[in-house]
């Protein structure tokens, strides 16, 4: 029995750890994305509005999505250390996770179709709908492989039950 109690504790630290470094690793999305916002604001600004209007769109969204699953990892973190079960809470944080991503995919389309409708003529046009859709794609990259929350969930909680008619 003192084993087992022992096991279940040292899982318990390896999964405050992940979840840690999950939330750092989010954190400095939204870093990141806060650059990427701040450089299409000031493209804005410049009278280049039409160029940054998609990549302020795609960092706005990469700020609240990342933030959106900083918030979820915490989440969990903070369940183990009240000592609640570990798969309820889990279970909600990749749901909340899950609305961050779908958010982001939304975002990461709406911006690519922006700027491709409010890319400049003439000779730039091409580089301003490649850099706008590639800030896009790289979004959509992101909601789509920022799923850390459901692997971890997949690797502690049980598998469930299935019923068998």
């Amino acid at each position: 029995m003192p084993q087992e109690a022992a096991t279940f504790h040292a899982d318990r630290r390896r999964l405050r750890r992940r979840l840690l470094l999950v939330v750092i690793s989010y954190l400095l999305a939204v870093l990141v994305s806060a650059l990427v916002a701040r450089a299409g604001l000031a493209a804005a600004r410049t009278g280049a509005d039409r160029i940054g209007l998609p990549w302020a769109l795609a960092g706005t969204a990469g700020m609240f999505g990342a933030g959106t699953l900083a918030i979820a990892a915490w989440y969990a973190r903070r369940g183990l250390d009240a000592g609640h079960g570990v798969p309820p809470r889990l279970a909600r944080a990749v749901l909340l996770a899950r609305v961050g991503r779908i958010g982001m995919g939304l975002a990461a389309i709406t911006a690519a179709v922006l700027g491709v409708v409010s890319a400049p003529e003439g000779a730039e046009r091409g580089f301003a709908i490649l850099v706008s859709v590639g800030l896009a794609a790289l979004l959509a990259l992101f909601a789509l492989f920022a799923n850390d929350l459901t692997r971890l969930r997949r690797q502690v909680a049980p598998p469930p039950e299935r019923s068998v008619r």
